[in-house]
């Protein structure tokens, strides 16, 4: 890897290395007006992602300064089924912006890439995935069956599927 963080440092027995670089287009400021009370959130971490000058390239190396400025934040939030141990999964991600783009990096490592689907409308939520959440105003609350939040959900396929507000899955890859 070239400059900056190497994003292979930890050798596994059998591992599954899953990295990705995502550009999201962000709203303009002038669309989140609203801020929520400074305890929304019990525990909540902050994140203070750096300005990148240019936008990063999108190639999965990572080797422009912005990305050296930006600090590593694990995935250490178990949403849904068993505990699992560091050989078992391990993920982290890191921020940075220009004015018109959030850009996120992210580094997964499991042991086990699980599709179990053919059809990717079919419970998609079993398998394996990339699941970003932006809440661009604030505001907390449910993102089921809702826009409450932007949800971008990455599947090992390539594609974004998440559930619409007419309670059903759709596929806006």
């Amino acid at each position: 890897m070239r400059g900056g963080d190497k994003l292979n440092k930890r050798p596994t027995k059998a591992r599954a290395s899953l990295c990705a670089l995502f550009a999201l287009i962000i709203l303009p400021t002038w669309a989140a007006p609203t801020l929520a009370n400074a305890a929304h959130y019990e525990g909540r971490t902050e994140y203070r992602a750096p300005r990148a000058e240019a936008p990063p390239a999108i190639d999965g190396i990572a080797d422009e300064r912005v990305w050296q400025r930006a600090p590593w934040q694990d995935l250490a939030h178990r949403w849904l089924g068993p505990e699992y141990s560091p050989d078992d999964f391990q993920g982290r991600y890191k921020v940075v912006w220009t004015e018109r783009r959030v850009f996120i990096l992210a580094e997964f490592t499991d042991d086990v890439l699980i599709d179990q689907y053919r059809d990717p409308l079919q419970q998609y939520w079993d398998d394996d995935c990339l699941e970003i959440f932006i809440d661009e105003d604030f505001s907390g609350g449910n993102h089921q069956f809702n826009h409450n939040a932007f949800a971008y959900h990455m599947s090992l396929d390539n594609r974004a599927i998440d559930i619409g507000t007419d309670e059903r899955p759709h596929d806006y890859s």
